[in-house]
């Protein structure tokens, strides 16, 4: 699962401007609901990860009045002036202005609970790829080992409670944003950095509507590829419906069941 993350800088205009950007930086730890237990140093935390430092693509680069609310129109897309290396080049209007560099990085929210030998990164749930690769995985493993079984003995896949954090990103957001909602969601992008844009109104307007498409991609990509390929498989799919980005009305008919966990540890933790 992927995530917005972004870095700023202030600058003054009427001058070009020739800079390097910094890559966007979050915390190492692992973005999730709650800690797992790490075997390595008897804790249950929610761990560093590697690729939090190391793993963080580009989605676009705004230029905004430094202060305040801005309205759409100021927000300027330099993207095309900073290369590969992250150097910027730019003719800054007069004013002084602050520049973000919005990228996305994995959330390596991990599988829970499970043994920290199968512990994996939850994958993104709303690429059709990622669905399609994760599923036909499951699908292919679970034929070769029960076989015969399949239908018989064995009926139903359970997905268990969906209790990771919702992701704010998938490599497709932009343009799927855009099919669902009518509009471009870039220049707002910097609600997530705390500015408004337009107006207080339209900005709460277009928080709803991006929760709102990840709320559909869940729907269309997530359980619909679920259904439809563990059906193909002579498989019915069972589930818990309750927490994570999705309705519950809108996924009731998809499963067979409903059912509730309940677990608990004594272990310390760190958070």
């Amino acid at each position: 699962m992927q995530e917005i993350c972004w870095s700023d800088i202030l600058v003054k205009g009427t001058s070009h401007i020739s800079l390097r950007l910094k890559k966007p930086a979050v915390d190492p730890r692992a973005n999730q609901s709650f800690p797992v237990y790490n075997p390595v140093i008897d804790l249950i935390e929610k761990p560093e990860i590697a690729a939090r430092k190391t793993y963080c693509k580009d989605i676009v680069v705004l230029a905004m009045p430094a202060k305040g609310m801005v309205a759409k129109e100021s927000v300027i897309d330099v993207s095309g002036n900073m290369n590969a290396g992250g150097m910027l080049e730019w003719d800054a209007p007069p004013g002084e202005w602050k520049i973000y560099r919005f990228g996305h990085t994995t959330m390596v929210a991990l599988i829970q609970p499970a043994q920290w030998q199968a512990t994996g990164f939850e994958c993104d749930k709303m690429s059709q790829a990622a669905v399609d690769f994760h599923l036909d995985h499951v699908i292919r493993e679970t034929q070769k080992h029960l076989g015969d079984l399949i239908g018989t003995v064995f009926t139903h896949i359970h997905f268990d409670s969906y209790e990771a954090v919702t992701p704010t990103w998938t490599p497709a957001m932009k343009e799927e944003f855009f099919n669902r909602r009518g509009y471009d969601l870039t220049p707002y992008l910097a609600t997530f950095a705390g500015r408004v844009i337009n107006s207080q109104t339209d900005s709460i307007k277009f928080r709803n509507d991006f929760d709102a498409t990840i709320k559909d991609l869940y729907r269309d990509i997530y359980f619909t590829t679920i259904a439809k390929k563990l059906k193909a498989a002579n498989l019915d799919f069972l589930c818990e419906p309750y927490g994570g980005p999705w309705r519950q009305d809108e996924m009731m008919p998809l499963v067979k069941n409903v059912m509730t966990e309940f677990w608990t540890t004594n272990r310390k933790y760190t958070v």
